[in-house]
C-alpha cells in the first residue's frame, strides 16, 4: 500500500515541512504532521489506517472556488492577483503546487485573514511522485488532475517542473472561471492529454467583458 511505504512517509514528511515554511494569507497555514498512532487507529474503528501520515492544517470552511465563481472581471482579476501573490510567495522558496484546480482553492469566510481565498494542498502531489521516483529512477507517473494539467507533467518531464507548471494550470482556471467551461475537455483521458498537448485552445466566449487582451494574456 502506498501510504505504508516507508519512501511515501519520508517524501510527505519532506514536502509537509517544505509547506509549513510557508507564511502566507493566501495559502492555508500547515502547522504539524505525523503518522496515526495504532491506538488512534484501533479507537477510530476502521475509519483511520494506523501508520498513514497526517497535516494538521488551518481551518477554512468556507466552500471552494468552483461554488461561488466571479460574476464580473473585476472580481476576476481579484481572485487571480491574489492566486499569484500566494503562488509567487510558494515558487520563491522553491514549492511548486503541482496540482492547482479549482477544489484546492478554498473561500476564505474570514476575508480580512487572507483576501478570501486561500490555496491548499501545496506539494502533496510530489510525494507521491518523489516515492514513486525512489523505486524506479526512470518512471515518469502521471500525478494530478487533467483538465488543469501542464503539458511537462503529461509527459512526465519531471526536470522541466518549475512555476512555469502551476501557472499554465492556473491560466486552465481562469479560462473556466471567464467562460464557465475548460479549454480542453474530454471523458477519454488519452483524447484530453492530446488536447493539451497538441491542440491550441478555442476561442474565448467569456460570460462577461474582459479586457481585449485577456485572451491573449491566457494563450501566453
Amino acid at each position: 500500500d502506498e501510504l505504508q511505504s516507508a519512501t511515501f512517509r519520508q517524501s510527505f514528511r519532506n514536502e509537509a515541512w517544505a509547506m509549513a515554511r510557508l507564511d502566507h494569507r493566501g495559502i492555508v497555514m500547515v502547522f504539524d504532521q505525523g503518522e496515526i498512532p495504532a491506538e488512534v487507529a484501533k479507537a477510530s474503528e476502521g475509519r483511520l489506517q494506523a501508520g498513514a501520515p497526517y497535516l494538521v492544517m488551518d481551518l477554512v470552511d468556507g466552500g471552494v472556488l468552483s461554488d461561488r465563481p466571479p460574476r464580473s472581471f473585476w472580481e476576476l482579476k481579484k481572485t487571480l492577483l491574489l492566486l499569484l501573490d500566494a503562488l509567487a510567495h510558494a515558487h520563491a522558496r522553491g514549492v511548486i503546487h503541482r496540482d492547482l484546480k479549482p477544489a484546492n482553492v478554498l473561500l476564505d469566510p474570514q476575508p480580512l485573514r487572507s483576501g478570501g481565498l486561500q490555496l491548499t494542498d501545496f506539494g502533496i502531489a510530489h510525494a507521491a511522485e518523489q516515492s514513486l521516483a525512489a523505486v524506479d529512477p526512470g518512471a515518469a507517473p502521471v500525478m494530478g488532475t487533467l483538465h488543469y494539467m501542464a503539458p511537462e507533467q503529461m509527459d512526465g518531464r519531471w526536470r522541466e517542473f518549475g512555476p512555469a507548471t502551476d501557472l499554465y494550470s492556473l491560466g486552465c482556471i481562469a479560462w473556466e472561471l471567464a467562460t464557465g467551461g475548460r479549454p480542453f475537455d474530454s471523458e477519454d483521458p488519452i483524447e484530453l492529454m492530446d488536447l493539451h498537448l497538441e491542440e491550441p485552445p478555442p476561442p474565448l466566449v467569456p460570460r462577461f467583458a474582459v479586457p481585449e487582451g485577456f485572451e491573449g494574456w491566457l494563450e501566453s
